[in-house]
């Protein structure tokens, strides 16, 4: 006979197979580095995050998170080449830059961090998201990680988020 806890849980599973978001293996429940695979690129997801393979996606329901894996082998990764990348996708998505910063991964690769900020109008109410993005790569390579959340969540995600993009590893 089943438990009611896991035929609860069975069926919160069965409902997310359903709308095509998740399958039972791809959920993350302990710190450990999972591989996006068509990226090359690996890291260690915040606990309670889910991986959704087939978008390169991570997602925390909870704090309507998401990290974004990316890796373009027809760009390569350098300081000035990440500016560059970074600059034009602030010019077409409407962001606002707050800070960026170098950072050594925890593999001892340098790599850029940036945080913005996005403002959006739904139903007459402005929302206001942040972006970390980190950008790292070398000559063959440009790795592009983007992580978005709600600004009220930032208290709660920030340091997960950082501390998973710091994990970052690639091919």
């Amino acid at each position: 006979m089943v438990r009611p806890s896991i035929r609860i849980i069975s069926v919160l599973l069965c409902l997310l197979l359903a709308v095509g978001a998740v399958s039972a293996q791809d959920t993350i429940k302990t710190l450990q580095r999972t591989e996006v695979t068509t990226t090359g690129v690996s890291l260690i997801p915040p606990v309670g995050y889910v991986q959704l393979p087939e978008q390169n996606n991570f997602m925390s329901t909870s704090s309507f998170t998401i990290i974004q894996v990316n890796s373009f082998t027809d760009k390569s990764y350098s300081e000035s080449n990440a500016d560059k990348y970074l600059n034009a996708h602030i010019e077409d998505k409407g962001l606002t830059l707050n800070s960026r910063k170098k950072i050594q991964l925890a593999n001892g690769k340098e790599a850029i961090l940036y945080n913005l900020t996005i403002t959006a109008e739904r139903k007459g109410q402005t929302l206001t998201f942040e972006k970390v993005v980190l950008l790292a790569g070398d000559d063959t390579k440009l790795v592009w990680i983007d992580s978005v959340f709600p600004a009220e969540k930032k208290g709660m995600v920030y340091r997960d988020l950082y501390d998973s993009i710091l994990t970052t590893e690639f091919k």
